[in-house]
Formats: C-alpha cells, sequence, structure tokens
C-alpha cells in the first residue's frame, strides 16, 4: 500500500509520503508458480479422485475418477474386455521329447485374471489333440498353447494341437514345435504380450531391459513377430504382395538362428530409437 505519511525515519530525515507501492509487500511469481508444477508434473497435477464424473448411465458407485477406476479393476469380465489373453511375463519352457515344462515366474492373462503358469507340463508321448482327437505322439508340426475355454477340461494347461488355433479364441501360444516321434525337430518362439495391449497398436518386437513389460504388439523377439505375421495375416481376396505389414524394431536383436517366414506379401521393418538387427548363426529366409 502506498504510504500516506512521514512518519518513517530514514537516517536524519523521513520517508517521503507515497514512496511504498501497492504490490511492495507482494509475491511476484504468485500465479505462476502453480502453473509451473502443473506444466512440469501434469499427470499429479489434478489427482483423479478429484475430478468428478457425470456418469449419465449410472454405471459406477463412485462419483469421482479414482472410485471408478477401483471399480473397473475389481471387474474381470471388464479387463478381459480390455486386454486379450496372452503373456504378461516369460512364457518359455526346457523340455527334450516328449516333455514340456514352462519355465518359473511364466504369468498368462487369461480371461481377466493373471494366472501363474509356471510348471505347467506337457507330455507329447500321451496327449491328444483338442481338435482333431488324434494322438499328438504323432509325427508332425503343433501348436502349443495354454487352453484359455473355460468349459474345457484342460482350462489353464497346456495343449497341443496340429490345427492353428483362431486369433479370435484367444489361446495363450507358446511355440511351434515340429517333432519325428522321436526328438523336437524345429521349434519357433510363439509369444504374444499383453501386458500394455489395447488392441490399437502395431506389431513390435523389443529387446533389452523389461522386454516383457515393453513388448506391446507384443513380442520379445523376432522369431515369434514373424511366426504371427506368417500364421495370421490375412491372406484372402485383394491381399497382395503390394500390402505390407509393419513390424517395429526396438532394442538390439542378435539371430541365433535362421528365421524362416513363409509370409507370402510385402514387410516393412521400423527401426524405432537405437534398434539393430545382427547375426551370430542366423538370417532370413522365405518369401516377404
Amino acid at each position: 500500500m502506498t504510504r500516506k505519511d512521514s512518519n518513517i525515519v530514514r537516517g536524519k530525515g523521513a520517508v517521503p509520503a507515497k514512496t511504498v507501492q501497492d504490490n511492495s509487500f507482494a509475491y511476484p511469481n504468485r500465479d505462476v508458480d502453480p502453473l509451473r508444477v502443473h506444466l512440469h508434473d501434469p499427470s499429479r497435477a489434478h489427482m483423479a479422485s478429484s475430478i468428478g464424473i457425470v456418469d449419465a448411465a449410472g454405471c459406477y458407485v463412485s462419483d469421482e475418477v479414482e472410485g471408478a477406476l477401483q471399480e473397473l479393476c475389481g471387474v474381470p469380465s471388464a479387463l478381459s474386455g480390455m486386454r486379450l489373453n496372452g503373456l504378461v511375463e516369460l512364457g518359455t519352457y526346457t523340455g527334450t521329447y516328449p516333455n514340456i515344462t514352462i519355465n518359473t515366474t511364466s504369468i498368462a492373462h487369461i480371461n481377466g485374471y493373471s494366472v501363474d503358469i509356471s510348471g505347467k507340463t506337457y507330455d507329447f508321448s500321451t496327449g491328444v489333440d483338442p481338435v482333431g482327437g488324434l494322438a499328438t505322439s504323432i509325427a508332425g508340426t503343433y501348436y502349443l498353447y495354454v487352453e484359455t475355454n473355460s468349459s474345457s477340461a484342460e482350462f489353464e494347461n497346456l495343449v497341443a494341437s496340429t490345427t492353428l488355433p483362431s486369433v479370435a479364441a484367444e489361446k495363450v501360444l507358446i511355440a511351434r514345435i515340429t517333432h519325428d516321434g522321436v526328438n523336437y525337430t524345429v521349434e519357433t518362439d510363439a509369444r504374444f504380450f499383453v501386458r500394455d495391449l489395447d488392441r490399437k497398436i502395431s506389431y513390435s518386437a523389443r529387446q533389452g531391459e523389461n522386454a516383457d513389460a515393453w513388448s506391446e504388439g507384443c513380442f520379445a523377439n523376432l522369431e515369434s513377430a514373424f511366426l504371427w505375421l506368417e500364421v495370421y495375416r490375412d491372406r484372402g481376396a485383394g491381399v497382395t504382395d503390394e500390402y505390407k505389414a509393419s513390424l517395429v524394431v526396438r532394442g538390439h536383436h542378435v539371430l541365433s538362428k535362421e528365421i524362416t517366414a513363409n509370409i507370402g506379401y510385402g514387410v516393412h521393418i521400423i527401426g524405432d530409437g537405437e534398434s539393430s538387427i545382427s547375426t551370430s548363426m542366423g538370417g532370413f529366409t522365405g518369401t516377404s
């Protein structure tokens, strides 16, 4: 505020009247600092619990965003609808013919739930193809996957079939395995990760730190990505070699064995950030 008198003493005299301005005691960044905080940490600018929702359809008990999210989290069917079945962590296996054992700390997302599939086993010498009904001891190429049909006697267990499951069936693929009745002759990684999948992103293969979590579309390596491109891409009318699929590659991939991909159409491999494909013993064959 402005001084209206000269009662303030300065040395031997007095401070002249009206020399202290109105804004002298105001903090000049008073209105700027909150904006800076908002810009520097936008995710914390407004907590979900402080944001209201209209909820015109009356879907939630809560009237704010955080509460509504917690309600969604508790409904498996809602999660299932937003995320495909697939792997969340690891999903590798060990074993020689006729046995397969899923390695420890393997987690799958099945029908809205996280399921520990560590230690799940399959025996080709005693198994039965759930589609054809034939013994899996018969030499051939089989798709190994976790059964996701809750009405099946093998629900959440490993099964093997010569029939490729449809994408719509949402089986949790582990590998494509060929055996001759004595040994596994060809084993191809088929793992598909869904940790951050929202059905709207491109195929990608990523290597590096925490690859399971960051493989979005959703492969931890090129082998599994090319398998999916081979077996699931559309070969219907109008699809020609000019129709290209895009494979986004992140991180440094080293091919330890040859990848055979008879995909029959163009593939556009895109490097994102620091990315590379090198070979120790492997390479590519097939059509592309």
